[in-house]
């Protein structure tokens, strides 16, 4: 690879990354506006707070066609902390009409305008060192910080990263995507420059990577603070890591990404990833040419944030796969998903539905200790099948499994008190390979993906 090629291939990038006149003024005037309303209301409520625009579109590193605009606002120590979400409901209700509640560690809302989201955040306002009440109230004094720090190369280069990072699917800190966050993004940059920096050296991270921009705090009791792949001290506060949202898969996809653009660069590699649609008789073919089959957990008519339903998804997906496996199913994987509206589905992949009732299992050693309490358990048990016998010098018993079908498994363990929260009582719709055609595109597609999952850059490596 020549450094030529990459640099030409960043010029042509970064031509597509750079917002429009026309983009730039739309953006700019709903900003304008959005604050005005914002100001506007707040003050007609009674409330005496400061209004300010924080995030990608107020420091000028948004991506044209990723543009959210963050209006926080800030109210003083003494405003009672459980209102703060009505505030932001208020607000957001007022200004825009219809909005919907998210959750980070208090409520706020995000609405739609055209193709543009927009966040109203409600927040303490806090000076730098001063306690925090929650995550949100640092979100200025990153803002503050980064605005006294970047110039018009810094800007370019965090696009460029922004849309590598989101082309291959590591551009996010929420739950759905455990990837870098956009002020994560911002930092990097700063920390190494540019954006062909940043990759040389990202392609030959091994974990722990410690990057600590302003010198504030102790590698030592960073590493033993913080179990993560990528530990990046906030520059704002030396006790947190930037990068704790990071999951070990993202940070290596990201790290195999920059290998590959630094081998063969290409624009592909900082384009969006149209999604590919599933028909149920393409994933019946997919499912027949790897002679598997698939089981999918359907959680209908939720009411709960979109954050809180991909919580609920990954973990029930953990659950689901753990049962499977204790119980001698072989999982191709397991994943969870969620339309953000009401439903959590979780889909895995089985090397079959059913598997043999019996099931061998080892004793002890002959004449050991627990040699007489084994041959008690399993002589006259009704499940024995054949045994107990000795094979070498251990015992051995054939067992008839409780469970042979994956979906009786999976339905018994759903009604029980093991059950996860989220569905204990409520109505799970159990769908196979056979039934697919029953689950929703979106879930379809959400299938599809993970049958036919690749790395987008994989021939880059070779």
């Amino acid at each position: 690879m020549q450094q030529y090629d990459l640099i030409s291939v960043l010029e042509r990038v970064s031509e597509l990354v750079t917002p429009s006149k026309e983009r730039r003024e739309k953006v700019e005037g709903l900003l304008r506006e959005s604050l005005f309303k914002v100001e506007s209301i707040i003050k007609d409520m009674g409330i005496n707070a400061e209004v300010v625009p924080v995030g990608s579109v107020a420091r000028d590193t948004w991506l044209p066609d990723d543009i959210d605009i963050d209006i926080f606002i800030l109210l003083s120590r003494d405003f009672p902390e459980d209102k703060l979400g009505s505030i932001a409901v208020e607000v957001a209700r007022r200004a825009f009409g219809s909005y919907t509640l998210r959750y980070s560690e208090h409520p706020y809302a995000s609405c739609r305008v055209d193709d543009i989201d927009i966040e109203i955040v409600p927040a303490y306002k806090i000076m730098k060192g001063e306690k925090i009440v929650s995550s949100a109230d640092r979100t200025p004094l990153h803002n503050n910080y980064l605005m006294g720090k970047l110039n018009s190369n810094l800007r370019k280069d965090i696009r460029i990263l922004k849309a590598f990072a989101k082309s291959i699917g590591v551009y996010g800190a929420e739950v759905k995507v455990e990837g870098f966050s956009g002020y994560l993004l911002e930092l990097l940059i700063l920390f190494y420059g540019d954006f062909i920096s940043l990759v040389r050296n990202a392609a030959d991270w091994r974990p722990p990577v410690f990057i600590d921009i302003e010198r504030i705090a102790s590698k030592g009791e960073a590493l033993k603070k913080f179990d993560s792949p990528l530990i990046v001290i906030d520059p704002v506060d030396p006790n947190r890591n930037v990068a704790s949202p990071l999951s070990k898969t993202q940070f290596f996809r990201f790290v195999a990404a920059c290998r590959a653009l630094l081998n063969k660069p290409t624009e592909e590699m900082f384009r969006s990833r149209k999604e590919i649609s599933f028909t149920p008789s393409r994933i019946k073919k997919e499912l027949l040419e790897r002679g598997t089959d698939i089981i999918v957990l359907l959680v209908e008519d939720l009411d709960l944030p979109p954050d809180t339903l991909w919580t609920q998804a990954k973990y029930i997906s953990k659950r689901i796969r753990y049962v499977l496996e204790e119980n001698g199913f072989r999982v191709l994987w397991c994943a969870g998903h969620t339309d953000e509206k009401s439903t959590v589905a979780v889909a895995a992949e089985l090397e079959s539905m059913e598997i043999p009732k019996a099931l061998i299992r080892e004793g002890p050693p002959v004449a050991s200790q627990g040699e007489r309490d084994f041959l008690i358990k399993h002589i006259s048990d009704k499940n024995t099948l054949s045994g107990p016998y000795i094979e070498g010098d251990r015992w051995y018993v054939v067992k008839r499994r409780r469970f042979f079908n994956a979906a009786d498994l999976i339905s018994d363990y759903l009604s029980g008190k093991n059950a996860p929260k989220l569905v204990r009582g409520r109505k799970v719709r159990i769908v196979t390979g056979n039934e697919i055609g029953k689950v929703p595109e979106e879930i379809r597609n959400f299938i599809g993906k993970n049958l036919l999952r690749k790395e987008v850059f994989t021939e880059m490596l070779v």
